[in-house]
Parts: structure tokens; sequence; C-alpha cells
């Protein structure tokens, strides 16, 4: 066994995280936990395991990262025994091995409890050595355990002063309050040497459980304050209060872009070329009413915006085989506002806009593409395809 890197409890067995791979301690093999003279060590798998902050526990499973990829440790549904599966060989593996080891190495694990996500925050920058601003993140690599899917977020630059975030932790739901009442008796106040008589009652109280970012702030190049971030806001900037009162910025924040771009698609035949006659996205409807915009004049408080682009035969570059980009996200019942106060009766909670695409290939892929300072919500699409007849 290598160095030891974390000792982690997991139902009846104690998982020894060690730079060379994990081992189980349990009980013998009729059962029980172990003890002193009562024990059974068992490999799970070999692996390079590098940093002890990004392995995470998850209800019964454990994440953790080394050299090769992602790895989960869960007990199998048919032995029963621990082991381990590298869930990145699949999936992410490629964008996996372009993050360099010393960001893997000093990479922060958490899990979002309530909404099932794992984070890991990263530094990719060029010249980060792990030494100097060790916590500071410029990236975040996803698990959405609800999806069973991987997404990665990129934290903007401001043209200067940019803040960054440095660790992460979820406020509980619940707290306490604490209230004095008086107290009488048959309706008259209780007094002691002349001053009423309180008694303080503690109540449950319930408020979001968001993930709080600690975000430093730059005073100067050596100095800084700090403060919390979340991800919650509607602007779709980043950045927006502190690039106002640091910087006096007219606009103030770093405008963010978001996208959905699914895999190849050639419909288990590379023979025949296939033909999309038309393309239909589903979307949450995100305007909930109106604002007044620098004008005066109404406008949607939350719009949305979504970029549709099809690409053809694995290109990984505009060769002429992408299509140009078609807005997506449409409301198709016209409605004019009064003022603010008009309220948005649309009627339908989802948008639906069906779309002709051009174009021709052996395989194809769909990117969904944000707007500057708007929301998009894709639930779903359907797609109309014809393919040839000769072989």
């Amino acid at each position: 066994m290598g160095k030891v890197i974390r000792l982690v409890p997991m139902g009846k067995n104690l998982i020894v995280v060690a730079s060379n791979g994990l081992w189980s301690i349990s009980g013998s093999e009729t059962g029980g936990s172990f003890k002193a003279d009562d024990y059974v060590v068992t490999k799970i798998v070999e692996a390079s395991v590098i940093g002890r902050e990004a392995i995470v526990v998850v209800e019964n499973a454990l994440y953790f990262w080394d050299k090769g990829g992602i790895w989960q440790v869960n007990v199998s549904q048919i032995s029963g025994q621990l082991e381990g599966n590298r869930i990145s060989r699949d999936t992410i593996q490629t964008f996996y091995e372009t993050i360099p080891e010393v960001a893997r190495s000093y990479t922060k694990g958490f899990y979002d409890v309530f909404d099932k996500k794992i984070y890991w925050f990263y530094n990719d920058e060029g010249g980060y050595d792990g030494l100097t601003y060790r916590f500071k993140y410029n990236r975040a690599l996803v698990l959405d355990l609800t999806l069973n899917a991987f997404y990665t977020y990129t934290f903007g630059n401001l043209a200067t002063n940019t803040p960054f975030i440095a660790g992460i932790t979820q406020k509980q739901p619940g707290s306490q309050v604490t209230v004095a009442y008086d107290v009488f008796a048959d309706m008259d106040d209780v007094e002691e040497t002349g001053d009423d008589v309180r008694i303080d009652i503690d109540f449950d109280t319930f408020s979001d459980s968001k993930l709080k970012l600690i975000v430093f702030l730059p005073l100067d190049p050596t100095s800084f304050n700090y403060s919390f971030g979340e991800f919650k806001s509607r602007l779709f900037v980043e950045w927006p209060t502190w690039d106002a009162d640091k910087n006096l910025t007219t606009v103030p924040g770093v405008d963010y872009s978001s996208f959905i771009q699914g895999g190849w698609e050639s419909m288990k035949d590379f023979i025949r070329l296939k033909h999309i006659t038309h393309v239909t996205s589903f979307f949450n409807r995100t305007e909930t009413g109106y604002d007044l915009d620098v004008n005066g004049d109404p406008v949607f408080d939350f719009p949305s915006s979504c970029m549709l682009q099809t690409r053809w035969d694995w290109t990984d570059n505009d060769i002429g085989r992408w299509t140009t980009p078609q807005e997506a996200y449409r409301l198709l019942q016209a409605y004019i506002a009064l003022d603010e106060n008009d309220p948005f009766a649309y009627g339908f909670e989802v948008v639906k806009t069906k779309l002709r695409m051009r174009g021709k290939g052996d395989a194809f892929s769909f990117r969904y593409s944000s707007s500057p300072g708007k929301d998009f919500q894709l639930i779903g699409l359907a797609v109309n395809i014809r393919a040839g007849t000769k072989v």
C-alpha cells in the first residue's frame, strides 16, 4: 500500500484511499463490523489517486480522481462487494485528459445533497502551479447524478479586478429564531421588580439551501476582501455587482455563453445519406410579466432566446457543413403589452418551435446556443428525418 490519502467510512467498511489504490477493511467473512482482532483487508481497485480534496462521498458511493480518469466506488448489485468503475471512460475521457495534472492534484470536490450534483472546482489557467493562489478556481466540472451527465462551468474574467472562487459550502435548509413573549396571569402582565417577565421560545425557520461560493474580491494587487456568491442570477452575466461598485462600469458584468450539443447521430446506418426536414424544439416559457426598458417601454421580465445549428459529418470546425444558426425560441402568439403591470397571459407553459433544416450527410449533431443576457431551458426535441434509398 502506498501513501494513505484519506480514510472514509462506508457502511460496515472503512475505505482506505491510498496513492496506489483503494482498500476496504471490514469484519471477517462471517459478517459484522471489523474489530482489532477480527478484520479482513480487501483490495478494491488499483489506481493512481490524485487530489485528496477531489474525493467525494455521496450517500452509498465514493468518487475520486486519478491520473487516468474519474472513478466511482459502490457496492456491486451482483456480488455485494465493493467495486470500482471508471465512469469517465465512455463519457468525458478526452476532456478529462485535457485538464493539467497540477489542476487535477488540487481539485476541490463538493456534493450538493439537495440537487444531487457533484461539483469539482479546479484551475486550468496557464501558469497555475498549485502554490501561488492554490485555492483559486476558474472552472468547475459538474456531475448531475439525476441525469447521469457531466457538464462544465467556466467563470468569466472582467477587464480588471476579477474576483475568484476559493471555496464552496451549503446553507442548511433549517435554522432557529428566538421570539420573546410576555407572561400573563389572569390577563395581567407578570412583573418582577417592576419589569415585565418574558420568556424566550425557539422556532424552526426554513430558507433555501443553495450553494454558497466563497469569493475573494481584489482590493489591490496584494489584498482581498471576501464575500459569498450563488449560481442564481437572472441577468446572465457574471460579477455584475462587483464590476459596478469597484470598476464603475456602465454595463457591468461579463457575459457568458452556454450551449447544449448532442453526440453524432448516424441512425446506425453509415451508408445512406440522411436529410433532416424539420426540427421541433420544446422549451420552458420563462417570461412571466414585463419591466420597463431605458426608454420607458414594456419589455419581457425574463426573456429567453436560443440559436439552433445543425452540424454534419463529424466536423470540428465550419468547412461548409454547418448550417446558419436560427432562433429556436419563438413566442408564436402576438401579445402587445400596455404597460409593465399588464399580465402576460400567453396561455402556454411550453414554447414549441418548428424549424426547417438544410443539408444532408452520413451523421448529424444539433447545437443549441444561448443569446447574450437571455435564458433558455430546453426540455426536448423531435426530428423528422429522411434517408436515401440507394446504397
